[in-house]
């Protein structure tokens, strides 16, 4: 998205009653860190100066962790970003349907994010998407996320 088109979806959504004390954007769909933090630089400036006067802004990525790296996390803690991971589970649970695009799993990739996080001090919660074969596995995802330390987490239900 050019910057033109940012400040006009800003404006917009600045421009409507809807907005009051705080506004939250929410980046996500696909995976937002495989944009540039250049770009995102961009995009919070142009929403800091098109935003009302006292207006908190709050950035938050839900994001599937595996293009976390030092400079990331940095970002992360510099502009106090809100973090979701996607994790489904343990491995075999995630990686039924977590997958890049050469078909191998992302569990390893996800995990190695959650270790940088804690690395950096960096707070992030988890969204795990039950599948139906997962419904058989309660006690292991729980136990997993309790186990690996990730006590924020949520279920989101697969829609089929």
């Amino acid at each position: 998205m050019s910057e033109a088109t940012l400040r006009a979806v800003v404006r917009g959504i600045f421009a409507t009653d809807l907005v009051h004390e705080s506004l939250t954007f929410v980046w996500h769909a696909g995976e937002p860190m495989a944009v540039p933090i250049s770009w995102y630089r961009v995009a919070f400036q142009v929403i800091l100066e098109e935003a009302p006067p006292g207006l908190k802004i709050v950035h938050s990525f839900q994001s599937n962790g595996t293009l976390l790296n030092d400079d990331w996390c940095g970002f992360i803690r510099e502009t106090g970003i809100c973090l979701g991971l996607s994790i489904d589970g343990p491995e075999a649970i995630h990686d039924a349907h977590r997958k890049t695009r050469q078909g191998q799993g992302t569990h390893a990739k996800a995990m190695r994010g959650v270790e940088l996080l804690r690395k950096h001090k960096i707070d992030f919660h988890v969204i795990a998407v039950i599948t139906e074969g997962a419904l058989d596995h309660a006690d292991e995802i729980f136990d997993f996320f309790v186990g690996n330390g990730i006590v924020r987490f949520g279920f989101n239900i697969e829609e089929q």
